[in-house]
């Protein structure tokens, strides 16, 4: 539940703003995933809410990635935040954030 008051906390947000809320986000999600696999997997509908929560993640920073983005100076350490936060959240997905990620940079 925190995780999903620490995100909506985010919805519009651009650039490097609140990557860090989002990154403490991606790291509870995966810390969450590993203790739930670790007991076994059979708490599905727990898993099924973080990953749902992951999506809301994901949405977020394809939201960021834009031509604006990319015009910055720093374009370099917030992409690179980005898919750091990407790569927590492949920990908790079925299909990789990392690529979806990478395609939305090479698309803007």
């Amino acid at each position: 539940d925190e995780v999903k008051r620490n995100l909506a906390g985010q919805v519009g947000a651009q650039g490097d703003s609140g990557l860090s809320v989002l990154k403490r986000c991606s790291q509870e999600m995966k810390e969450v995933m590993e203790v739930l696999i670790n007991a076994g997997g059979k708490d599905l509908k727990s898993m099924q809410k973080v990953e749902l929560l992951s999506d809301d993640v994901l949405d977020n920073l394809e939201r960021r990635i834009n031509p604006e983005l990319l015009q910055r100076s720093d374009v370099s350490s917030i992409k690179s935040e980005i898919l750091l936060i990407a790569k927590d959240l492949d920990a908790v997905r079925a299909t990789p954030a990392t690529g979806v990620v990478e395609g939305y940079i090479k698309a803007a």
